[in-house]
């Protein structure tokens, strides 16, 4: 049976500025609402967006990325680094909890990308690919009351960029066979010179409109959370987190994601521990971190989730 909504808003933003579109995107998940679909559309430019638990000065250039005027911003969700810059259009599905179905997303965007004549499919958990180079990448975050599952589509962005701002651990490279980051990526324009940005809005509207019926387009946002949002990513503290010493410091690159740990031990306790990460499930580093502070490596730990057992692991090597 085919999904419905009583009501689906669309929205786009008309700036390129990260922070603010990030603080848009969180403001509209506080005002999710059951039987309601928000798609939100929006650009950013010269921009690097990095997952909750990456490690900025790992991952980025952060030195050219300044030297050529970008941005930094990190994003509330898990998954990797990726560049941003107007030839890129992101787009966002916001539900209640309990209406979330990344299937029926995506099928939104592989319906779109087939209107405009290629072919697309799903490949692995969160790309999107067309003869198995990606175009969209999507990461996920869920609250007690909604869901967003948001993505990027690469129309004509300048992939040299990625090459240039993105330090690509050779084990990611290595693990998927793959000698560059740029030949593991396509834009649209690439495969059909006729595909722009607004082709690609208008088609994701025509598949709204197919799906579910008349949109409510550019509704009001709430100004003050989206302030309030503001404030919170364009803050230093969130884009490179807090500088803390720590004792130890190891890496290992696991099935969900790389691990990048720092910890401090005392008499076989972990007093103190930071992982760095790029897992889409941001909610399992946290709970790892949260299980792991305070334990006792030397005695025997059952009841771990994976990502906290796998941490352990590499603690003890």
């Amino acid at each position: 049976m085919a999904k419905t909504y009583d009501k689906v808003r669309y929205i786009e933003t008309s700036g390129f500025n990260p922070h603010y579109n990030l603080a848009v995107e969180s403001a509209l998940m506080d005002a999710a609402k059951d039987g309601e679909l928000i798609v939100y559309l929006w650009r950013n430019d010269n921009t690097v967006v990095i997952g909750r638990h990456q490690n900025a000065y790992l991952d980025v250039n952060i030195k050219k990325l300044h030297d050529a005027g970008g941005f930094l911003a990190r994003r509330p969700t898990g998954g990797g680094a990726v560049f941003h810059d107007k030839g890129n259009l992101n787009f966002s599905f916001i539900t209640s909890l309990s209406d979330y179905d990344v299937n029926e997303n995506n099928d939104i965007i592989i319906r779109a990308v087939k209107k405009l004549g290629l072919f697309a499919e799903v490949n692995g958990r969160n790309d999107i690919v067309i003869d198995g180079r990606k175009f969209s990448g999507n990461a996920y975050l869920k609250t007690q009351t909604a869901a967003l599952h948001h993505g990027t589509i690469l129309i004509s962005a300048d992939t040299s960029k990625m090459s240039d701002f993105l330090n690509v651990k050779p084990d990611k490279l290595e693990g998927k066979g793959v000698a560059s980051v740029k030949s593991r990526v396509v834009n649209l324009h690439d495969l059909d010179e006729s595909i722009d940005v607004e082709a690609v809005k208008r088609a994701i509207k025509d598949v709204l409109t197919e799906k579910y019926g008349r949109l409510t387009e550019n509704s009001a946002v709430d100004e003050k959370k989206t302030d309030e949002f503001y404030k919170k990513y364009s803050d230093d503290l969130w884009l490179y987190g807090k500088d803390v010493k720590l004792q130890s410091h190891k890496y290992k690159r696991f099935f969900w994601g790389y691990a990048d740990v720092s910890f401090t031990l005392s008499g076989g306790v972990i007093k103190d521990i930071k992982v760095f990460s790029d897992s889409i499930f941001p909610d399992d580093i946290d709970a790892a971190i949260r299980a792991l502070k305070g334990l006792n490596v030397l005695k025997e730990n059952t009841g771990l989730n994976q990502v906290a057992s796998d941490v352990l692991s590499l603690i003890n090597e």
